[in-house]
């Protein structure tokens, strides 16, 4: 399986250091691009359909751009609590008030 991967062009979009960092320690030749995707959803959606949903989202911005050999990796990450989706928080206040409910 790694040889068939190895023979395609591999694109990580992804700005996630930690989302490079993983890709690189596979040994993996990769490129490292990104497109200004809306992060919206839709609401009422159920949250932990979400990540998925925006992961989506961003391989659709890519698809006049890939050849048929490319493979593309996306991903999105959300954190839940009690139900809801804590998005990235606004300011300091709104940060410790995450805390608060993480903790």
């Amino acid at each position: 399986m790694i040889n068939k991967i190895k023979d395609k062009r591999i694109i990580l979009a992804s700005k996630s250091p930690r989302r490079t960092e993983l890709l690189a320690g596979l040994g993996l030749e990769f490129i490292s691009k990104t497109k200004d995707t809306e992060e919206s959803f839709p609401a009422g959606m159920d949250p932990f359909l979400v990540p998925r949903y925006l992961a989506e989202k961003k391989a659709l911005a890519f698809k006049d751009d890939l050849e048929e050999q490319d493979l593309l990796i996306t991903a999105d990450t959300v954190v839940i609590v009690d139900g809801t989706i804590l998005n990235k928080p606004a300011d300091k206040e709104h940060t410790l008030l995450m805390l608060k409910k993480l903790s």
